[in-house]
């Protein structure tokens, strides 16, 4: 997919936003609250008759391309159930080509985990529970191509995690995604691709991690707090009660609680407050893991902090120090240390 988008949302704020899409499956866009990402969304779909859209998907224009939009909040039918406003998609739905079983009705109430709602009203449905029953029903309407905007943000994150590896699935499969999500985590494990956007426009767009670390750099103040994704191949699970997942990441050796992405692929979330950085290598550990890496940047300070970035191989990592143990560190770009950090 191709676009190009020019809309005027007032005097002072333009979205004016062009990506190139080529051969894409699941494709995250990000960026600080009033960025214009769902202006966006809704300009791809139709939805802002101001909008001056070019573009086309699968060799024809966007204009005559089926778009499904999942809005941040569900506007369900109020007056039907649950199982009515699925039909009512259902009936209505038209042929993506799909030739995958992802989109039949089972698959997607089960997947969705909508089998125990459908003779509810909206009235009676959390906010979770409303936002998988409005995703459920954009895809049994058949889209060729779906915009989801911050689709699940109501959803615990064991569920949130659940339903987004099915969706990678379902876009492997040949349903693209664009998917708006203010979690960094998310979109680095599920996206093939991501896009940063800033006031309006596409600033940013490449493999997640490199996004998300430029990001980090240029706009440290509007993406709060720095999380990195370490994955590699799994080794073994213990017998632990923990149930920890050993794999190697940059030839080292670590262990995750998290389930696995895939058979080949385990993966740990570290946030840059978990990270305990030691350069003489005695300290004490009562961490599950330690990491050797090498100083990348180090940042101006603001608020009497610093964030380190961290680096081995392709790898990066982020610590949050004070500016006291900055300067008991005495730490210089370059400079090898260890980071412990949970599993």
């Amino acid at each position: 997919m191709e676009f190009s988008v020019n809309l005027r949302r007032s005097t002072q704020f333009v979205v004016q936003a062009e990506a190139s899409l080529l051969n894409f499956s699941m494709v995250g866009l990000t960026g600080p609250s009033g960025a214009g990402k769902s202006s966006l969304l809704r300009a791809l779909a139709g939805l802002e008759s101001y909008a001056s859209v070019r573009g086309q998907y699968n060799g024809q224009s966007l204009t005559r391309c089926r778009i499904g939009l999942v809005f941040q909040e569900p506007l369900l039918l109020p007056h039907q159930t649950v199982a009515q406003n699925l039909t009512l998609a259902q009936r209505y739905a038209g042929d993506n080509g799909m030739s995958s079983s992802y989109l039949s009705y089972d698959s997607v109430i089960a997947n969705c985990q909508c089998e125990h709602l459908l003779a509810h009203t909206p009235a009676q449905l959390s906010g979770g529970e409303a936002q998988r029953v409005a995703l459920a029903r954009a895809l049994l309407n058949q889209p060729q191509l779906l915009l989801l905007d911050e689709p699940l943000g109501a959803l615990d994150l064991s569920t949130r995690s659940a339903i987004l590896s099915w969706l990678k699935k379902v876009a492997e499969s040949g349903l693209p995604m664009l998917m708006v999500s203010h979690d960094v985590t998310d979109l680095w494990l599920h996206c093939q691709s991501l896009m940063f956007m800033n006031n309006g426009s596409i600033e940013l767009h490449d493999v997640p991690g490199e996004v998300i670390n430029t990001m980090y750099q240029r706009h440290p103040s509007a993406t709060g707090q720095h999380v990195a994704v370490l994955a590699g191949q799994p080794c073994k699970e213990t017998g632990s009660a923990g149930q920890l997942t050993s794999f190697e990441c940059e030839g080292q050796l670590l262990c995750t609680r998290q389930p696995l992405q895939s058979p080949d692929r385990a993966t740990l979330n570290v946030a840059a407050h978990e990270i305990v950085l030691d350069r003489a290598f005695t300290t004490p550990l009562s961490l599950d893991n330690t990491f050797m890496c090498e100083v990348e940047g180090i940042s101006p300070v603001v608020d009497h902090q610093v964030n380190i970035t961290l680096k081995r191989g392709k790898t990066r990592l982020y610590a949050m120090l004070s500016q006291a143990a900055l300067a008991r560190l005495a730490l210089t770009e370059g400079d090898t240390v260890r980071a412990s950090f949970p599993a």
